[in-house]
């Protein structure tokens, strides 16, 4: 993290669009998780996948949508109807989120969580804007280099070809 300005180093405003922020939050979500702070990495994780555009073919999507997998017919998540699916894969962004009275006091924040919200938010975001400033590729790019099959070059490549659609 940078070093601490006094107030009169600060700018007086910012001026972002919704995908700039959602990059913005992004990047600091997968700092976040590097430096174990899970609760803001699922909190800033979940706006940036709230100020993405709809995505269809996003992770979050395609999960709610595909119904109930073979393994887990037999468990308490057969049982639930979209809209109790849609808490349970929420219950940790909400519950930081919102708080309150109805919610438990406590809530443990897993890794695999934060993954997933992470993940979720990168599946909503149209790579190919050509405005994802290059200070944000490191951290995307750990995170996938981390997290999926794909080499560094594969990776660079990718992000290359989608940029070039946006041209």
């Amino acid at each position: 993290m940078t070093s601490p300005k006094s107030p009169s180093a600060l700018p007086d405003s910012i001026t972002l669009t919704r995908h700039g922020a959602a990059i913005r939050q992004l990047v600091w979500a997968i700092e976040m998780m590097r430096m174990g702070f899970y609760d803001c990495a699922v909190t800033l994780a979940g706006a940036a996948e709230g100020m993405a555009r709809e995505n269809p073919e996003g992770l979050y999507r395609t999960i709610v949508d595909a119904g109930i997998p073979d393994e887990l017919a037999v468990t308490e998540y057969a049982m639930l109807d979209e809209k109790q699916r849609k808490r349970f894969w929420n219950i940790q962004r909400d519950w930081l989120k919102h708080g309150g009275p109805t919610h438990a006091p406590e809530m443990t924040v897993k890794r695999n969580d934060v993954e997933l919200m992470i993940a979720r938010a990168i599946t909503k975001l149209d790579l190919n804007e050509n405005n994802i400033p290059p200070a944000a590729l490191p951290s995307l790019l750990w995170f996938y280099k981390t997290y999926s099959q794909m080499t560094e070059d594969e990776l660079a490549a990718a992000i290359e070809v989608e940029r070039s659609k946006g041209s």
